[in-house]
């Protein structure tokens, strides 16, 4: 978008055919753009690095049980943080073209933990919940990352009609590596 008279530029260049995410990350420090995008058909989410001269250097599949709705992701120096919650679609109302979100209590969140520019997930699995916005995420000397993200434990009324918004919401924040992390209180353990 041009800054003074608001007309359009279009699309960069760099973009993939499916877009990208609601909330792609920029790093000041490196100029780094990171996004996710995310589909009904695989693969069902992919992550991507712009580098400083807005050039697509890194864009990768990430493997996922069906299609999800993530909304944001977070990321430190070195790694980006992805997640799978438990908050989707309804698998058989997809080929209709029915895209009916529900809370599936009975599966774990999930969260993705990649390099900058890695091609491997660590998963690591907690209590059902959805992350809606990440707030901060950072490394400690140790090699860990903690992040802290607003946290949602929604009900079939809030599903239904977001405007509502009856789900209990409350800020969490998640520390750990690439084996352990905690969050709140609980431990969340990597998925081998």
């Amino acid at each position: 978008m041009d800054p003074v008279t608001l007309d359009p530029h279009g699309k960069a260049p760099w973009v993939p055919e499916r877009g990208t995410s609601a909330h792609p990350k920029l790093d000041e420090h490196t100029g780094e753009l990171m996004f996710f995008n995310y589909s009904v058909e695989e693969p069902f989410l992919n992550y991507g690095v712009v580098d400083s001269t807005d050039t697509l250097v890194h864009y990768v599949p990430v493997e996922l049980p069906g299609p999800r709705i993530p909304h944001d992701m977070a990321f430190t120096e070195n790694y980006a943080i992805l997640n799978d919650c438990p908050l989707f679609w309804e698998p058989d109302l997809i080929p209709r073209g029915v895209y009916t979100p529900s809370f599936h209590r009975e599966l774990p969140t999930r969260l993705g933990v990649i390099g900058r520019r890695g091609d491997t997930v660590a998963w690591f699995e907690a209590d059902p919940t959805y992350v809606l916005h990440w707030v901060n995420a950072y490394e400690d000397g140790d090699g860990s990352c903690s992040t802290a993200f607003s946290r949602m434990t929604p009900c079939l009324r809030w599903v239904r009609m977001p405007a509502t918004t009856s789900g209990s919401r409350d800020s969490c924040r998640w520390t750990g590596c690439r084996r352990t992390c905690i969050a709140g209180g609980s431990i969340w353990s990597r998925v081998p």
